[in-house]
């Protein structure tokens, strides 16, 4: 089993890995958005809930004025008000301390110390060591660090022969595309490339700046000075854009978005 586990950037086994570690096991996605953790209970992977009930945390830290840390959706609720001391993105937050660890322990009731973490194929030597160091400030020894795109084929067992390329794409936090290969013992991954201005908050930017200038042709007023309207609205456009992955439209309404010497303004769009 100890082949299975030996430190390999672009090689995922094909093979189960069986119990070679004592206790849990956990696993760690880092995303450029978002983050999450899973275990596998009854032979399958079980992605588990954090304190807000979601199974993705927004990967993004804030330090407020009064020298609180908030890490994922608090976070992300004050980043416009506090967007000087707002970070956003994973590759910024690597050795910073996360809650996953802490997620999992609440739904295990049980103490972890082992986990596998899953990185972009494009992460170098050094961006890995940093996330290995990541997860032991965190109080976990990572048994391995496996390729996204390579564990991506292995969950969904892909069946391919040992001689096809096959592509992955990855639309999240940023487009990421991987092309590997399958042998006997391993997905192996042959390139990797990345494009990081092509990710889920550039569409949540397009839309915000859509529905300004709507608002602003047709009332005449500005958003962008409004922190808190611009606040409103970001949340809103996320929360849109998730909505037409599945849907043809949906409907933005935000009552009391601003003001003006007239009075209230509201807000209502629908987007498809």
């Amino acid at each position: 089993m100890n082949r299975f586990l030996r430190p390999s950037f672009n090689r995922f086994p094909v093979k189960r890995l069986s119990n070679a570690l004592r206790g849990p096991v956990i696993g760690i996605n880092f995303g450029f958005t978002n983050s999450s953790v899973a275990i596998l209970e009854d032979r399958k992977a079980k992605v588990l809930k954090n304190d807000e009930g979601s199974i993705l945390t927004p990967s993004v830290v804030a330090f407020t004025k009064d020298d609180e840390i908030l890490v994922g959706a608090p976070a992300i609720r004050q980043s416009v008000l506090n967007s000087q001391n707002t970070i956003f993105g994973i590759k910024r937050l690597i050795g910073r301390k996360y809650d996953e660890k802490e997620t999992a322990e609440n739904y295990l009731n049980k103490k972890v110390s082992n986990a596998i973490i899953t990185v972009p194929a494009y992460f170098n030597d050094s961006q890995r060591k940093l996330i290995k160091e990541a997860g032991r400030l965190a109080n976990l020894r990572i048994s391995n660090i496996f390729n996204e795109s390579a564990v991506a084929a292995f969950a969904y067992n892909l069946d391919i022969g040992s001689n096809d390329l096959i592509a992955i794409c990855d639309y999240g936090g940023t487009f990421d595309i991987s092309f590997l290969k399958k042998n006997e013992k391993y997905f192996e991954v042959k390139s990797a490339n990345a494009h990081p201005f092509s990710c889920g908050i550039d569409f949540d930017n397009v839309i915000v700046n859509y529905l300004v200038d709507e608002f602003k042709r047709e009332k005449g007023i500005d958003l962008v000075k409004d922190p808190i309207a611009m606040q409103r609205l970001h949340e809103a456009a996320e929360k849109a854009k998730c909505i037409l992955s599945y849907s043809d439209q949906t409907k933005i309404i935000l009552p009391n978005i601003t003001t003006d010497s007239n009075g209230l303004k509201h807000f209502e769009y629908k987007l498809s």
